[in-house]
């Protein structure tokens, strides 16, 4: 009898434990997407994209040969990455007439910090391209540009799985899974035009460096 109870205390006790880990994960998760946006995913990816670029024009005896190459594959990706938030933001902001992400903390937020977070990363993205040395935009950059936009949408989906809730009040708004797939389907069309973009300008931007050399 005392044998029996005693299986069951440290059985009750281990689904306590387990309840207890799958509640703390659930916490990270709810804290993590509800503060994981876009722009923080893009913004993240672009610093250390600047980071690489920085190393690249270290003196030689202190430069490594690997940051190159990651540098310009980075920058390609996070040039369209960039600029979709720009575009996404400003355009669902003017189609729904109501806040993007962070419900009413969005109002909270000083003028200048949304211009700084979803305007000022794609003009710094657009000064890379046209003032570094020519970017590639080669298939791996490409590859990695694509491998970037499934991971995020999965990150999401994932989070929304675990909270019960988009990290983006309008996508909790619209009848799913059609909103997602929709609004996600937009996102990346959008995001491939702009890495061809970039692409299709580093012809006449190698000719002008060119010139002026």
């Amino acid at each position: 009898m005392i044998c029996e109870n005693g299986v069951c205390f440290l059985q009750g006790r281990k689904k306590k434990q387990s309840q207890a880990k799958l509640q703390s994960i659930a916490a990270i998760f709810h804290t993590v997407a509800l503060s994981w946006y876009l722009t923080f995913y893009s913004y993240t990816l672009q610093l250390t994209q600047l980071i690489a670029s920085f190393l690249c024009h270290l003196p030689k005896a202190l430069r490594l040969p690997a940051p190159v190459k990651f540098a310009d594959d980075l920058s390609c990706a996070v040039f369209g990455l960039a600029n979709v938030v720009t575009c996404m933001f400003y355009l669902i902001d003017a189609a729904t007439k109501d806040v993007v992400e962070g419900g009413e903390v969005d109002h909270q937020r000083p003028p200048w910090l949304g211009i700084s977070v979803h305007l000022l990363n794609s003009v710094v993205a657009w000064l890379d391209i046209l003032l570094s040395h020519p970017r590639s935009f080669s298939r791996r950059s490409q590859n990695l540009s694509i491998g970037l936009v499934i991971f995020y949408l999965h990150w999401i989906l994932l989070c929304s799985y675990v909270n019960g809730l988009f990290p983006y009040p309008f996508l909790n708004k619209l009848p799913q899974p059609q909103g997602f797939i929709g609004v996600s389907v937009g996102g990346v069309c959008l995001f491939v035009c702009l890495f061809r973009l970039g692409k299709l300008l580093m012809t006449p931007v190698q000719t002008w460096k060119s010139k002026d050399l």
